[in-house]
């Protein structure tokens, strides 16, 4: 009951936040966080797994402020990149400084950032949050499900949604799982999905049924 109540508080503030302002902090980035491996026993991670659209990648831009953020707020790696002047890869954790979607591509301020912000400054202190993001702006439902995916990709023609695509192997679900796995395997708790996708679709009468 508490997690359901915070979960609630944490995505009312990431709602209404989400192009807001935040505390300012130091301006420096935070470095990368270690394994699970290395961290205390008695501690607790809280994973959660974001997909969809442009508000779910992140649109609002960046700003030196967002770059301070509590080390409890941590990021899975989606797409291989240099984040924080660092090279990663899939799989890897690291502190959630901002982008939090795709290294190097589009991507700002959003959802899942603020929703982390509040989640971890409700919590206790040996708690941590951990998420996962995976989104691509202006996406169809139709490109995460695996009947659909392949005619959608190729109905793209190439075009600039198409290079999103490319980020995730144009298998964005089999990412999702792949970091998935990779979080339980660390041993977090797997307590939740944030999907946000925006106006593609908005019309469709199947939209309910795909997701």
């Amino acid at each position: 009951m508490r997690l359901r109540n915070l979960l609630m508080t944490a995505a009312t503030a990431a709602m209404a936040l989400a192009f807001g302002a935040c505390g300012d902090g130091d301006d420096g980035v935070i470095e990368l966080v270690p394994g699970s491996d290395t961290e205390a026993q008695d501690s607790k991670s809280h994973f959660f797994l974001c997909f969809g659209q442009s508000n779910m990648e992140g649109n609002a831009a960046i700003q030196s402020k967002h770059k301070s953020v509590d080390p409890r707020f941590q990021a899975y790696v989606c797409f291989a990149g240099q984040y924080d002047g660092r090279d990663c890869k899939v799989g890897d954790l690291r502190a959630a400084v901002p982008p939090l979607c795709r290294a190097g591509q589009s991507g700002g301020i959003g959802v899942t950032d603020y929703f982390g912000r509040a989640m971890v400054a409700s919590l206790p202190q040996n708690e941590r949050v951990r998420v996962a993001v995976v989104a691509l702006g202006g996406t169809a439902i139709d490109g995460f499900l695996e009947e659909t995916r392949e005619a959608y990709i190729k109905s793209l023609n190439g075009n600039w949604l198409a290079g999103y695509y490319s980020c995730y192997n144009n298998k964005p679900y089999d990412r999702m799982i792949e970091v998935a796995k990779k979080a339980i395997k660390n041993g977090d708790s797997f307590d939740g999905i944030l999907f946000h996708q925006g106006e593609t679709d908005a019309y469709s009468p199947e939209w309910n049924k795909k997701v």
